[in-house]
């Protein structure tokens, strides 16, 4: 299977690579990225309730998924609601706790 990340003028992703951590699940990860647990597992080659490991590699189809390219004065709570997404979302998507000036993060 090819992984393809494409970035295009809207900052569109189109697919995600995850590294399965440690307590994982399916359920889990969709819910991180937004997807659902069913397209999840079929896109894997995996049932819904088949366990996954850490250091598995998930790949996550995302259509809707935008890049953001932080700029001066924005904070997590700013663009958050331009996105229409929690700050926990945006952290755990990201593994961040902070943010700076031109970082490019996943929302």
């Amino acid at each position: 299977m090819d992984i393809i990340v494409n970035e295009i003028e809207d900052k569109k992703v189109e697919d995600i690579i995850y590294f399965v951590k440690n307590g994982d699940t399916i359920a889990y990860v969709a819910d991180l990225f937004c997807v659902k647990k069913e397209d999840l597992a079929r896109d894997n080659d995996l049932g819904v309730n088949d366990k996954i490991e850490e250091g598995d590699i998930l790949w996550i189809r995302k259509r809707h998924t935008a890049i953001h390219i932080v700029k001066p004065l924005e904070t997590f709570e700013s663009i958050a609601k331009s996105y229409n997404v929690s700050v926990s979302h945006i952290k755990e998507v990201n593994h961040i706790d902070t943010i700076f000036i031109g970082q490019k993060i996943i929302i």
